[in-house]
């Protein structure tokens, strides 16, 4: 199966489509509802990720949710 690459943009960039919907993502107020705990716990899984040391287990579909659901806090907010 093939990995992710959580670096990449999640849509294209070279339309207006693709742009809309990365603004849309990156502003929407519902990732403010997520615990402390949560964004953590998804910094963590990212990060292991991105080394090849993902915890046993881990769905393509866990990483994608940190990736879609709390990337922006990842990374402006939890980047400790």
């Amino acid at each position: 199966m093939e990995r992710i690459n959580v670096d990449a943009p999640l849509w294209d960039q070279s339309n207006f489509h693709g742009r809309f919907r990365h603004f849309f993502w990156m502003t929407n107020p519902l990732n403010c509802l997520h615990s402390t705990s949560e964004l953590k716990n998804a910094k963590t899984l990212l990060e292991q990720y991105k080394l090849g040391q993902e915890p046993p287990g881990t769905t393509q579909e866990q990483v994608r949710l940190c990736r879609i659901h709390m990337w922006w806090v990842y990374s402006y907010i939890v980047n400790e």
